[in-house]
């Protein structure tokens, strides 16, 4: 777990596992960022850029998701954008809030580069106030 800035209105932080994909580790972070729109924007871009140092220092294949509280072509992923991170290419296919009938692209699935995109889509389900997203990634990098 590495706790992201920030206490109000809860604490955030980004869950990390090393996973075995076809014999090859790959790191696999989650995230849930603070959200409350352009109140809370400065304390997003603190945890943006912490996610964006930790992402620089990985070695080897990763990913990550989770709940951003930003839309895909925002100014605010800048950081991670510099990382190498690529959202999946067609974004129309993930709206994801609010749940009941989804109108924003607030969720994301990011990978480094070496990564193919397949698929990304939003999957209807009513457990939460967000679709659940579903990727399908290709490893092709070195």
């Amino acid at each position: 777990m590495h706790a992201l800035p920030g206490r109000f209105p809860s604490r955030r932080g980004a869950l990390e596992a090393r996973v075995d994909v076809g014999g090859r580790p790959v790191t696999v972070l989650c995230t849930h960022l603070v959200h409350l729109g352009g109140l809370m924007r400065p304390l997003r871009r603190r945890q943006i850029e912490q996610l964006a140092h930790h992402l620089d220092r990985l070695e080897g294949p990763w990913a990550i998701a989770g709940d951003f509280n930003t839309l895909a072509h925002d100014e605010e992923l800048a950081p991670l954008a510099a990382t190498g991170l690529r959202l999946h290419p067609q974004p129309e296919q993930r709206l994801t809030f609010p749940a009941r009938r989804p109108r924003w692209k607030l969720d994301h699935i990011g990978a480094a580069p070496g990564w193919e995109w397949l698929a990304c889509t939003a999957i209807p389900a009513t457990a939460s106030d967000h679709l659940p997203l579903l990727a399908e990634l290709r490893w092709k990098g070195p």
